[in-house]
């Protein structure tokens, strides 16, 4: 009886730490390069213009992934909007223009995340800077 109890213990334990490897996993998104995405800060160093278009061709993949693990991916967003009902956008600029010069006329184009009020990814759009 004795071994059965500890088998159990094993097994129980054995499991929790599975899921809580599962859970705590970083996220990726296969071909896209996070690391060089997250180090172009406002796009200013301009390596972020294919990732954009990457990440915008292959949305379907990111559609549904909680708002958190969006920014894990990509980093804190260059802007923020929030449009009520607790809905929100994630905006990170993809190429460089006023918000690096100031002496540009026009900010960079960005990649927005569009949010939904679960707090999930619902899509993406490219917008052209102002």
């Amino acid at each position: 009886m004795w071994i059965n109890i500890r088998s159990l213990t094993f097994a129980i334990l054995l499991a929790f730490q599975l899921i809580q490897f599962s859970c705590t996993q970083k996220k990726e998104i296969k071909g896209f390069d996070a690391e060089s995405w997250r180090k172009d800060i406002a796009a200013c160093t301009d390596k972020r213009k294919e990732a954009g278009q990457y990440l915008y061709d292959h949305q379907q993949e990111l559609i549904g992934m909680k708002a958190e693990e969006i920014v894990e991916i990509l980093g804190k967003p260059d802007k923020t909007d929030y449009q009520g009902r607790a809905k929100f956008s994630y905006s990170y600029y993809i190429e460089p223009g006023k918000q690096c010069d100031p002496s540009k006329v026009k900010e960079g184009d960005l990649l927005v995340v569009e949010v939904e009020s679960l707090g999930r990814m619902r899509g993406m759009r490219l917008q052209t800077g102002l």
